[in-house]
Order: structure tokens, then C-alpha cells, then sequence
């Protein structure tokens, strides 16, 4: 059978691997607007809270995604080798690696968070809302950890569609829950800020059924080779070892969001980092396409070295680097002039609106 990522066109396969990544991470990203929106609402303080829960929220991200990557990778590569045995030997561990990763982190940062976030400056009611949310998201991380790990196989197999479609589902799934727990509704007592941890637990829940459903209907998954497989601390340090530098990027991302909010706090107050925390999700969504670039990169890199293609390689990079220089020019020339209004869509509040439009065109 033809492998469509050794043979196809460059340009065609990132488009074709790429652009529904980023369709899903439109949504993924459209989902965290709704939570930005819906504190918003609530108060300035919860819209602070979240704010300022966004680095420790991001250590989460950055464990499940480095897992994430390095499955993608090193089952790319394993399958341009067309080594069957290999890839469920990947997989089986990395299901293990997530489930305890995301244990320890979620024991860990559910008694370091509340420390953390007085060192970055929150104190009284803003702690205590951004207290409850941080240390709900934790509770849900394997979630978040098996979500990416399941993805990290189809991804593999240039099938993004699937993880797409859960972060479009889970889009409408937060659309419909946030209201329902943040306010009350329905015999539900309103939960404010804990009430949209809460749904992005449940929707991480629901996405760990689907994918795992996706990956057992495909025909590349073998439970027979799976059933052969054991956990090997070989394999397992292999994986860390693919993974750790993803985990230390997003990781220093957050350490760096961690430390301007402290100064921002500092010497801005709350309303500063309501107006910088805002900013970010609108940054966020100016580098959405990217990400898709990203997952396209990865796919098609690793099954093309795994398969000694290095041609390939080497024209996947270069295409990449050139279309992702051309998303971002085109983001700063739409970002720039209309970041006043790209933020009165969260909040009214003009000081808050005067802050996020100084940092958004820096």
C-alpha cells in the first residue's frame, strides 16, 4: 500500500495534515475565548484569576503536548521504518508514561498552586478563585495527558481529522456547559470561576472516550501487538527523552508569563493583568494556523527520516519555515490595527482595553 506522507507533495501534505489541525485548534483556542468571555462576565476579578491561573494552567498543556510530540515523532518514525511491533511497543508505554505523569503533576501543583500564585502576586478573593480553578484543572490532567497521547498516534498516521472533530465538539460542549455551571442552572449551584474548570474537565473526559474509540476502530492499531507488549523503562526514557525538550520550551513559556505577571501585578494592579491576560488569548489565535503547521511538520519529518527520505526532510523544513513566516506577517498587519476592538469583544473596561492593546502591538 502507497504511504501518501513518504511519496505525496510537500506542499499538498502539509496542507492536507495541517489544515485540520488547525481547524481543531481554532476551536480548542475558541474554547478557551468562551472561558475568557464568561469570566468576563462574572467580575474583573475572576477575569484577573484566570489570568493569573494561565502559567500553572500552561505546565499542564505543556506535560500533555510534550507527550503529544514525542509519540508523534517516534511513531512517525517507526512506521517510515514499517516496524508494526515497534510502534504498539511506543504506544503501550507512552499510555503508561501519560497516566503516571499526569498523576504526580496533579498531586503535585493541587498543593503547589495556591504558594505559586501568591508568589505571582494574587492575594484575597482573586486568590481564592484562581485557587479553585487551577487546582480543578489539576484534578482532570491524566485527561488532558491520554487526550494527547491518543492523538499523538493518529497523528502520526497523518490522521488529524479525528482530534480535530473532539476539539470542535468540545467546543459546543463548553458553549453549553459554562453557562450551566458558572451561573447555576437546572438544579446546579452556580460554581463563578471553578464552574469553567469544571467543564473543561468534562469535556477532556468526553474527548478521551472518543479518541480511544478512534484509535481502536483503525486499522493500524493491533490489540494482539499490544497484548505483547510490557512496560520497558528503555522505552519509557526514550520517550522522556523525545519529549523533554517540548516540555522544557512550554515549560520556560510559563515560567516567563509567570514572572511578567508578577511585575505586572506589581506595578499595574489587577487591572493590568486582566488587560494582559486577555491579550494573550487573542495571541493566541493569531498563531493558530501555525500550530497546524506544527503537527503537519512533525508527521511528515518523522515518517520521511524513519523512511532515510532526508530530501524530503530537508524541503518539509524549508516549506514550513517559509509558510509559517508568511501566517505571522499576516497576523501582525491584522492584529496591529485592530487590537482595540479584538478586545473590547472580551470586556468593556477601558483600562483593561488600554493595557491589552499596548502589549498585543508591541
Amino acid at each position: 500500500m502507497k504511504n501518501k506522507i513518504l511519496e505525496g507533495s510537500i506542499s499538498k501534505l502539509i496542507i492536507t495534515v495541517g489544515l485540520p489541525a488547525s481547524v481543531g485548534f481554532i476551536f480548542n483556542t475558541l474554547f478557551n475565548v468562551v472561558d475568557t468571555w464568561y469570566a468576563g462576565q462574572t467580575s474583573a476579578l475572576a477575569l484577573t484569576a484566570l489570568s493569573l491561573s494561565f502559567p500553572i494552567y500552561l505546565i499542564v498543556i505543556g506535560l500533555s503536548s510534550s507527550i503529544g510530540t514525542a509519540t508523534n515523532a517516534l511513531l512517525s518514525n517507526a512506521r517510515g521504518k514499517d516496524d508494526e511491533q515497534l510502534v504498539h511497543r511506543y504506544f503501550k508505554n507512552v499510555l503508561l508514561l501519560s497516566v503516571v505523569s499526569a498523576l504526580i503533576a496533579g498531586i503535585l501543583f493541587i498543593f503547589l498552586s495556591e504558594p505559586l500564585l501568591k508568589i505571582s502576586g494574587a492575594s484575597g478573593e482573586t486568590l481564592t478563585l484562581a485557587t479553585q480553578y487551577i487546582q480543578t484543572i489539576f484534578f482532570g490532567a491524566i485527561f488532558f495527558s491520554l487526550n494527547y497521547a491518543l492523538n499523538g498516534f493518529l497523528a502520526s498516521l497523518g490522521e488529524t481529522k479525528p482530534y480535530r472533530n473532539f476539539l470542535i465538539l468540545g467546543f459546543f460542549l463548553n458553549l453549553f456547559l459554562n453557562p450551566l455551571l458558572v451561573f447555576g442552572a437546572l438544579g446546579l449551584p452556580g460554581l463563578g470561576v471553578q464552574g469553567i474548570a469544571v467543564a473543561t474537565v468534562v469535556v477532556q473526559f468526553i474527548g478521551v472516550i472518543y479518541l480511544t474509540y478512534k484509535v481502536f476502530k483503525n486499522d493500524a492499531f493491533k490489540m494482539e501487538l499490544m497484548r505483547l507488549e510490557k512496560f520497558s523503562f528503555k522505552v519509557v526514557y526514550e520517550l522522556i527523552q523525545q519529549a523533554f525538550p517540548a516540555f522544557v520550551n512550554i515549560t520556560t513559556v510559563s515560567i516567563g508569563i509567570f514572572i511578567i505577571q508578577s511585575f505586572v501585578v506589581l506595578y499595574g494592579g489587577d487591572v493590568a493583568v486582566a488587560g494582559y491576560g486577555t491579550a494573550l488569548r487573542i495571541e493566541q489565535i493569531a498563531l493558530l494556523l501555525t500550530f497546524g503547521l506544527s503537527v503537519a511538520t512533525v508527521t511528515i519529518v518523522g515518517q520521511n527520516f524513519g523512511a532515510k527520505r532526508y530530501d524530503r526532510v530537508f524541503e518539509t523544513m524549508r516549506k514550513a519555515m517559509f509558510i509559517g513566516t508568511a501566517i505571522m506577517l499576516v497576523a501582525t498587519i491584522v492584529v496591529v490595527p485592530l487590537a482595540p476592538q479584538l478586545m473590547r469583544f472580551f470586556i468593556d473596561d477601558a483600562s483593561v482595553i488600554e493595557n491589552g492593546v499596548r502589549y498585543l502591538r508591541i
